[in-house]
């Protein structure tokens, strides 16, 4: 089972991502690739995406995530258990595996994504 602690830190990071993106000023990168992409708003607002800018000042795990599409990852309770993210330009995808923003006890295996 995961920690309240943590799950409550990424539900709050899920929701800070999801705000930039949303937010006309911050997350235009964001929407627009995701909407080239035939994401609509409505898929946006339901699996909760998000954007993290590169000129965001990040420190330590979140430096993982700059310059992201964020896609929280949920269990089966709704809450966020882990980050994946795609860079929304024409940015070289460096496949990195399983990276420390997965929870200690979270394997990909075991979720459906």
């Amino acid at each position: 089972m995961y920690e309240a602690k943590k799950i409550d830190k990424y539900n709050k990071l899920a929701d800070k991502f999801h705000e930039i993106l949303i937010n006309p000023n911050s997350g235009k990168i964001g929407i627009d690739y995701l909407h080239s992409r035939n994401i609509n708003e409505q898929s946006i607002k339901n699996f909760k995406l998000g954007y993290c800018p590169e000129n965001i000042k990040l420190s330590g795990l979140l430096q993982h995530m700059s310059g992201r599409i964020i896609f929280p990852i949920f269990n089966e309770y709704n809450d966020v258990i882990a980050f994946s993210g795609r860079f929304p330009k024409n940015k070289k995808e460096l496949n990195q595996g399983e990276s420390i923003w997965f929870h200690e006890s979270f394997s990909k295996q075991l979720f459906p994504y």
